[in-house]
């Protein structure tokens, strides 16, 4: 499912999450604010409203996120199936549709303006098809196995060669066993651990700027939230004008309501 889709999927799910949400919000608040006081009603209808103006909030504070991790931090925006994210030395990691391999590469000569937008796993600064990583400081170290091939589990995780680049050379060395990658690693004092390529995502993915983005939604929508309960506290302590209990009593001794 594309981006696109997603989105209107999202959307569609919302509004009607927004919609039973503002049902129910709205019995509530009629039921715990007593009839007849002042502003009860508008109290009401604002209660029914703010699950919609919840679920909008949410949209724009989901684009503005999306658009500065992708536009500005090199990141995925949390929807569709692809997952980037920069690493510390400068490189960084791709995986596009499926999260047990992706790519290392360098994107300054990669998917920038003039290149072909291709990785080819056999450069110098990238290779494709990466199951296992390890970040070293300027080294990366890796296991990597066959392109799109996917028919077992075994396959999957299926690792034909092991890789040491060095980010400050831009170069590559290939290594057949990962017994002959942890020679090489340990002439540079490196202790080789491996981890799958998803960890590393995952650990480098979420920055200071996403906990922003979710304080950004939930400060505002909760304090909305305090608002309203805040509110109807108060109207449940005060006490209605005479003229008003007056009237209530007479309707509940005529088996009528009013608001």
């Amino acid at each position: 499912m594309g981006i696109g889709l997603t989105i209107v999927s999202w959307c569609a799910k919302g509004i009607a999450l927004a919609s039973v949400l503002a049902v129910l919000a709205g019995v509530t608040a009629a039921i715990r604010v007593p009839r007849g006081r002042q502003g009860r009603t508008r109290l009401i209808l604002w209660t029914c409203v703010y699950p919609f103006a919840a679920f909008a909030w949410f949209l724009a504070v989901f684009v503005f996120q999306a658009y500065v991790n992708e536009a500005l931090l090199y990141r995925d925006p949390w929807i569709g199936h692809t997952l980037q994210t920069p690493l510390p030395n400068g490189y960084a990691v791709l995986l596009i549709d499926e999260d047990h391999d992706g790519t290392v590469f360098n994107p300054a000569t990669h998917f920038t303006v003039g290149s072909s937008d291709d990785v080819h796993p056999d450069g110098t600064d990238a290779v494709s098809g990466v199951r296992v990583l390890q970040i070293a400081g300027n080294k990366i170290l890796g296991g990597a196995g066959p392109l799109g091939q996917y028919s077992s589990p075994a396959t999957r995780d299926r690792i034909d060669y092991f890789f040491l680049l060095d980010t400050d050379a831009h170069t590559r060395a290939n290594f057949q066993t990962y017994d002959a990658l942890t020679q090489a690693a340990n002439r540079l004092n490196v202790q080789p651990q491996l981890q799958p390529i998803l960890s590393i995502y995952d650990r480098y993915r979420f920055t200071w700027f996403d906990l922003s983005a979710i304080a950004l939604f939930f400060v505002p929508a909760l304090g909305a939230v305090f608002a309203i309960l805040r509110r109807i506290g108060r109207l449940r302590r005060e006490t209605p004008p005479l003229s008003n209990t007056r009237a209530i009593h007479h309707a509940d001794e005529l088996g009528l309501s009013s608001n």
